[in-house]
Parts: structure tokens; sequence; C-alpha cells
């Protein structure tokens, strides 16, 4: 399988977001992606369809979205996964945006 390369750059974030009604942590974000990270939750399969509850401006937002890795750290006993956006909503689209307008205005 060919290696799949990121279009978008991602943007250091610390969003709430929930995932089989557990809490999580966005890491980073772009406009197709983002990394989640639990201490709650085991590790789901690769390919694996998930439809994760992201918290902007104080509003619940509903995304669907595949796994494309996962990897646990025993260390902190932490759970990473890399998710690709399949279905978002507009306040998902607008607010990836104006993350990249901020990054860019500094």
């Amino acid at each position: 399988m060919p290696e799949q390369r990121r279009k978008y750059r991602r943007i250091k974030v610390s969003n709430l977001a929930k995932l089989n009604n557990s809490d999580c942590s966005i890491l980073n974000i772009s406009k197709e992606g983002f990394l989640l990270s639990t201490g709650k939750l085991k590790a789901l399969p690769t390919g694996n369809e998930a439809d994760i509850q992201l918290k902007i401006k104080g509003t619940w937002v509903n995304i669907k979205a595949q796994v494309m890795w996962s990897m646990k750290d025993i260390a902190s006993k932490s759970v990473s996964m890399g998710f690709f956006v399949t279905g978002a909503p507009p306040q998902y689209t607008e607010f990836v945006a104006n993350l990249y307008f901020e990054v860019n205005e500094k």
C-alpha cells in the first residue's frame, strides 16, 4: 500500500472531544483530519469508521471519521489515533479555517 501524505498542515490545539461517550482530547487538527488522544478507550482498528463529537465554541459538533492509524503509549497508558474526516458540518470547516487564518496572521 503506498504511503499517504497529508495535504494540509496540522495545527496544534487542545479541544475536548467524545468518542463512544468517553472524554478525549484533540491535540492537532487540519481540514481533513485530526489526532485524538484518550486514556479511557482501547485503540480502534485501522479503517474503522467512528462518530466523534468535537466541542467547538461551547457546542458539540458531530463528525464522521475513519481511523488511519492508532498507537498505544504503555508508559502514559494513553491511546492516540489519527483520523481522516469523512463527514463534517460547516462548523468544523469554519473552525479549522479560522485556525489557519490565526496561525498565518502570527
